[in-house]
């Protein structure tokens, strides 16, 4: 939903964790592995389900296993630096002997895997490359013979080094990747993510290059006349005080991101389908996370009770429609003084919004005073319009809308409070898990206390005793007609949120008979 999209590519090796293990460390993974497919095929076909095995059982190691150890822990003590060569020579030879004991066992795999292959009736290629796998391990396993035999033959202390180091260089050479990765701790998955402003459009134009032509633009709409003792400015959000557009049908309608399901419906419903109560519900509600895109949905919010401006407003929008309530985005540039950014964001120190903001790759800056200090934020932002009954309820009545107005469900102050150590107030009592004998893990049964102490305790969810900020909750029982916030521009109103704001996975899958070949799903 964003215009990065996340995307991630698999090669498609079925079940190729067995040619992993056998690319093992010997020498078979630069030829293709047919051999591990039909074989980890045959794997699949005998595991047992689930239900059939009650509890985790340790299996030996299979022949691949053990023959890709054997060969690591030879090119280890190779490369061993400590180590004298007559003790490598020693080791070598060993290792040999146990090579050569495997390799039967390997050889009666490979002759059963191509045995299936036939009866299987595959195509001739896939078995040309499984021929070619074996042939390409038999080459291998004749140049390792080759090493050991140089290395008992040497006559003396030099070349004893010079075959051994041979030797060591090969097995390094085919040695199979490791899939463990080593960890780098400036390379973490968990990172603190870095921070790149991007300037917010100040300009209608900049963002007309983004989003399609609204359809539903007030120009080129059927107007209404509203009847009013006093002016409506403020109320009216159109580019003309009296005329209003109209709802489409779009306004009403199932997106991607606003699905009717049984759990939005219900909601709905029980706020009686009332708009002010349906607002204030998600204000109120739902905790506001700083990122950039459409990424949850209606459905997906509803259910972790988080989401940034764009999820919010789709689940408000979803869950105004359900309730016959025409509802829609808008989209633009806002500014806000920065305390009011610090206590949206539950934050103390005023520099930090802006890195929050940016982090979350939301177009945003920081407008300074003479002195330099930061006293605004700027940045692009989604809200919601809906078509309600301002005159003369304020949207506090349901019935026949007759007018636009700006609501922000993701928008709302937090009161930041102190932190927390529960495991001082909620501690663990060791002797007394062990006098239970409790078959629960340790961190379960601690995990069972905190449930407890948070029953006893707190009204809310589990999370409050451990964030630092709660949501201000504010209910006045109308729609007031304007936001918190200054609006710089509005770039474009949409029913329904583009491909370019919405995040994606893409998965390209390759297929084995047909170089190249692949297919992408995008969501």
């Amino acid at each position: 939903m964003i215009f990065a999209s996340i995307k991630e590519t698999f090669v498609f090796r079925k079940h190729s964790r067995f040619i992993a293990t056998i690319a093992l460390g010997f020498f078979t993974w630069t030829s293709g592995g047919f051999f591990s497919l039909a074989h980890a095929a045959k794997l699949e076909a005998n595991k047992p389900s689930v239900k059939s095995v009650p509890q985790l059982q340790q299996k030996s190691p299979r022949v691949e296993e053990r023959f890709s150890k054997l060969t690591e822990e030879l090119e280890n003590t190779l490369a061993d630096t400590k180590a004298d060569h007559v003790s490598k020579k020693t080791r070598l030879k060993a290792g040999h002997d146990e090579i050569i004991k495997l390799d039967t066992e390997m050889r009666a795999q490979f002759a059963a895997t191509e045995q299936k292959l036939k009866a299987a009736k595959l195509p001739a290629a896939i078995l040309e490359r499984h021929r070619k796998f074996v042939k390409h391990y038999d080459d291998n396993l004749s140049e390792l013979k080759g090493n050991v035999a140089r290395v008992e033959n040497a006559k003396n202390q030099a070349e004893i080094e010079v075959e051994v180091e041979k030797t060591h260089k090969h097995l390094k050479r085919v040695k199979a990747p490791s899939a463990h990765q080593k960890l780098d701790p400036n390379n973490l998955p968990n990172r603190k993510r870095s921070i790149v402003w991007r300037e917010p459009r100040t300009k209608k134009e900049a963002f007309g290059k983004d989003f399609k032509r609204d359809k539903q633009a007030w120009e080129s709409q059927p107007r209404i006349m509203v009847a009013a003792n006093g002016t409506l400015a403020g109320l009216l959000v159109s580019n003309s005080i009296n005329a209003i557009t109209l709802p489409a049908a779009d306004d009403l309608a199932e997106t991607t991101d606003v699905q009717f399901t049984p759990e939005i419906q219900a909601k709905a419903l029980e706020l009686g389908n009332n708009p002010v109560k349906i607002y204030e519900w998600v204000k109120n509600n739902f905790k506001y996370e700083p990122y950039y895109g459409s990424l949850k949905g209606a459905q997906q919010t509803l259910l972790e009770k988080s989401g940034n401006d764009f999820d919010q407003a789709s689940l408000l929008i979803a869950l105004l429609r359900a309730s016959n309530i025409p509802a829609k985005y808008v989209y633009g540039t806002i500014e806000m003084p920065a305390e009011r950014a610090m206590a949206w964001l539950g934050v103390k120190d005023p520099k930090v919004p802006g890195d929050i903001i940016a982090s979350g790759s939301i177009p945003a800056t920081g407008i300074k005073d003479s002195t330099g200090k930061i006293t605004t934020i700027r940045l692009e932002h989604v809200w919601v319009e809906a078509f309600v009954n301002m005159y003369p309820s304020f949207g506090a009545k349901s019935g026949a809308g007759n007018a636009w107005t700006p609501i922000d469900p993701s928008f709302k102050e937090n009161k930041i409070k102190d932190s927390i150590n529960i495991s001082k107030i909620v501690k663990f009592n060791e002797v007394e898990y062990l006098s239970k004998q409790s078959t629960a893990s340790p961190s379960l049964s601690y995990l069972h206390t905190l449930e407890d102490y948070h029953t006893a305790t707190y009204q809310g969810t589990m999370r409050e005793m451990f964030y630092a900020t709660k949501i201000i909750e504010k209910e006045f029982g109308i729609f007031m007609g304007t936001l918190p916030y200054k609006i710089v521009v509005v770039g474009s109103r949409f029913s329904g949120i583009d491909a370019t704001l919405r995040h994606k996975i893409t998965i390209s899958l390759n297929d084995l008979r047909i170089p190249m070949k692949s297919a992408t799903y995008s969501d």
